[in-house]
């Protein structure tokens, strides 16, 4: 678990551990990562290190909740209409921060990326969809991060070959067959 402090000075120390987190997984998966190699990638003491979080995949929860955070931020400032616009630029956004999903990949921890979504969709929800009873939205934005973290997984198992558009399309092509009734569950 992460305990980072609003103060100046945690705030920094942690933005330079999420630096040199990812400066880390250039070199090694991680699960090799120790918080050695972290402290010294950032420039950050063992003490502080200690101080905002207990172990390496701490900081790769931390990291995950920064990034969606950047993402939604910048989401919000564009003006979109529905949930695929979201899962468009979800694919767009996480194409530049593979290191991140990667990491969580390799290390088994996808969940993490889930957990980050799920954490931040109660400003999400509002911005994406108005047809939905408020009891039905965590399903929403489980189904919607399922989605995008599944499709993004099996992206960078094969070697991340299609564009973000490609996969989108994709995934336009799966709600066509469910809409029209092309699942084997709606033909029994």
């Amino acid at each position: 678990m992460y305990h980072i402090k609003n103060d100046k000075r945690q705030k920094e120390s942690a933005l330079r551990l999420m630096k040199g987190l990812t400066e880390c997984l250039r070199l090694k998966p991680m699960s090799e990562i120790g918080v050695s190699d972290l402290c010294v990638a950032s420039n950050v003491s063992r003490s502080t290190f200690y101080r905002m979080f207990d172990t390496p995949t701490d900081l790769l929860e931390y990291t995950s909740d920064k990034y969606i955070e950047k993402a939604i931020a910048d989401y919000s400032r564009e003006v979109f209409r529905n949930e695929e616009d979201f899962i468009l630029y979800s694919l767009m956004y996480w194409k530049n921060h593979t290191d991140l999903l990667e990491a969580a990949i390799n290390s088994g921890r996808i969940d993490i990326i889930k957990k980050s979504f799920m954490a931040h969709s109660e400003i999400l929800v509002p911005m994406m969809v108005n047809e939905f009873k408020e009891d039905e939205l965590d399903y929403l934005m489980a189904g919607l991060s399922g989605l995008v973290t599944s499709m993004l997984t099996l992206w960078i198992e094969r070697g991340r070959k299609e564009t973000p558009v490609q996969l989108f399309e994709l995934y336009r092509k799966i709600s066509e067959m469910r809409y029209l009734g092309h699942t084997s569950i709606n033909s029994r």
